[in-house]
């Protein structure tokens, strides 16, 4: 009996077929860690994990979020948004357990949280439960020693594409917690992996982003134009560091090759680490990858503290003259 060729899956058959795996592979993976994050919490007091804390609510559904925190730190530290992939669909906080732990580690608060899945909810509503996070992370920043002046958003394919839209328009449009004489909110630096970054010149009339953007681009353009980190890159946006798979097929690299050869234009400093011969997943586990991460937001929010030590040192300095 001959079998005819497996038929072509469109772009949400594909995601969710790969998030299931990719799902599958983060619960061996990070159960491993977590063992491990346990012990290692127990005998050298590394990493305390405060899980399912609520950050807001909607319609009588509550979101929840995981904290990672470096148990050892005395200071104030650098502040991580950590969003989860699954085409805007599916996935939770735990997909992003690996990386999360490996920053705590590093001496990073790690915020990893769940959000609104089309296509139930479309979008904004995706974006608008990472800015409430993100502004949920600022106003518990006492309670979790946060330094709201070294804000980072770390995300992966549609986490990845959250995060740099969360960045590029808080950049310009900084998000305001509710309480009085509050500071803005803005992030500092981006790490975005297996992202797609631009939808404005996705196909007119296909409807494979229908069930989170609406309807197709001609039906919805401002949609597509909205959902679109690359139309709201400014010179204030923060310094981004991407990372890729050079064979991923769910995620052209050209999408954020795109976003960051505008960053560049307007002088935001950016890098791109492209794993050789990985697809979508491969990169989401490379480990090169990670390091080379963590290394991006020592360099830019670590250091920034010496940055703003000199700053307000000045400033004390002229206040007194």
């Amino acid at each position: 009996m001959s079998v005819g060729p497996m038929p072509r899956l469109d772009y949400p058959a594909r995601v969710f077929f790969s998030s299931v795996l990719l799902v599958a592979c983060c619960c061996v993976f990070a159960s491993a860690d977590e063992t491990e994050a346990v012990v290692a919490s127990k005998r050298l007091n590394r990493l305390n994990i405060d899980r399912n804390v609520i950050y807001c609510t909607h319609d009588g559904a509550s979101l929840k979020a995981d904290i990672y925190q470096p148990a050892a730190s005395q200071t104030s530290a650098p502040g991580v948004l950590m969003i989860h992939g699954g085409a805007w669909m599916s996935g939770s906080k735990f997909n992003m357990a690996v990386h999360a732990m490996k920053l705590a580690r590093k001496g990073y608060v790690v915020m990893t949280i769940n959000y609104r899945l089309a296509p139930k909810h479309k979008f904004p509503a995706q974006l608008d439960d990472c800015e409430a996070a993100l502004g949920w992370l600022a106003a518990n920043a006492d309670r979790y020693s946060v330094d709201t002046d070294r804000l980072a958003a770390y995300g992966y394919s549609a986490g990845g594409h959250l995060a740099c839209l969360l960045g590029m328009r808080a950049a310009t449009n900084p998000i305001r917690l509710p309480e009085e004489r509050a500071p803005d909110v803005r992030l500092h630096a981006i790490v975005a992996g297996g992202s797609p970054c631009e939808f404005r010149s996705f196909p007119k009339e296909s409807r494979s982003l229908a069930y989170w953007l609406g309807g197709s681009r001609d039906q919805v353009p401002d949609q597509y134009n909205d959902a679109s980190p690359t139309a709201f890159v400014s010179a204030n946006a923060p310094p981004t560091f991407f990372f890729h798979g050079e064979n991923d097929r769910l995620v052209p690299l050209k999408s954020p090759a795109e976003l960051q050869k505008l960053l560049a234009e307007k002088q935001v400093v950016t890098e791109m680490l492209v794993v050789k011969d990985g697809g979508h997943m491969e990169a989401f586990f490379d480990g090169d990858a990670m390091d080379a991460a963590g290394r991006f937001l020592d360099e830019h929010l670590k250091s920034r503290i010496d940055k703003l030590s000199v700053r307000d040192g000045a400033a004390r300095k002229q206040a007194m003259e």
